[in-house]
């Protein structure tokens, strides 16, 4: 039942109904406040410098200027960043519609690239390490021009010879000592010494000497190298009165029969343990199997 009020004055009869009261007080609360935070946000809007963080933003998908206290947080994250300036000298555009009586200011919209936000990439190049008669006979590497380490590149092999790094040439005559300007592609070729003392055949077995400094206090040592396989017959030519002992290591895994046959004052025959095909006793050098392969000649 509606309440009523009932007041009695002389000759007139008053009845007020609490629901229009109530009705009538809510809709004049609403539009106060409705009222009061246009005019708040609009004081705001007016207070902010340019390029604070609460500038409006504009919607980068839409074209649509978003408005409020925090409007990043309406546009969410986008992949590209909008700048907006206020701007007089511009084609005068309505910032807030809501407000449009209150502010009217110029829009200017600065995309900004990827050269404003992210420093240029170091550029890449393509890196050619050919054999030049070792193997692997080509490798190919793409690394930062500004960053290339020659060391970590995979070391070629070729038998019966010692690497001595990479040319840019094929005759082995320019070295490499780093990269000039910011080429797309590099060649780069391998280079080839004999070892040191040694003559050796394709094979990776000793044929020749270069020099009796080999023996050093009268003890000879072979290379120690995978790419030096073994020992030829007459290959340790002018070393006859040089060579009181011998050391074989483990990469020799052939000597020809008679090898050291020449070398006179040949006393004692060592080998390296590891040795997968010989082995000594007494400086006397045997094969794997317990065959006598050479016996000290000045013994």
């Amino acid at each position: 039942m509606e309440g009523i009020l009932n007041c009695t004055i002389p000759g007139i009869k008053i009845c007020i109904l609490w629901r229009q009261i109530a009705g009538s007080a809510l809709l004049a609360a609403v539009l106060a406040c409705l009222y009061i935070f246009a005019w708040f946000q609009s004081t705001a809007y007016d207070s902010l410098p340019q390029g604070r963080s609460a500038s409006p933003v504009m919607n980068g998908q839409t074209g649509r200027v978003v408005s409020g206290m925090f409007p990043e947080i309406a546009l969410g994250i986008t992949k590209q960043t909008v700048v907006l300036s206020l701007d007089e000298r511009k084609e005068e555009a309505r910032i807030f519609p809501e407000v449009n009586q209150k502010k009217k200011e110029d829009l200017n919209v600065q995309v900004m690239t990827s050269s404003d936000s992210h420093p240029a990439e170091t550029p890449l190049i393509v890196v050619c390490l050919y054999g030049n008669g070792g193997m692997p006979e080509k490798t190919i590497y793409s690394c930062e021009s500004t960053n290339i380490e020659v060391d970590a590149f995979q070391r070629p092999r070729r038998l019966g010879k010692e690497f001595t790094g990479w040319y840019l040439d094929p005759a082995c005559t320019m070295p490499f000592t780093g990269v000039e300007g910011t080429p797309v592609n590099l060649a780069l070729y391998a280079g080839w010494k004999e070892f040191d003392g040694f003559v050796s055949d394709e094979n990776g077995r000793i044929i020749g000497c270069t020099s009796p400094s080999v023996a050093t206090d009268g003890i000879l040592t072979f290379p120690r190298s995978m790419d030096c396989t073994g020992i030829e017959r007459n290959s340790l030519g002018g070393l006859e009165e040089e060579v009181i002992e011998v050391y074989i290591p483990s990469n020799i895994t052939y000597i020809a029969p008679g090898a050291f046959d020449h070398l006179h004052l040949l006393m004692f025959i060592e080998v390296a343990e590891d040795n997968p095909a010989y082995y000594s006793e007494d400086g006397i050098l045997y094969a794997a199997d317990g065959e006598i392969i050479a016996y000290p000649g000045g013994r």
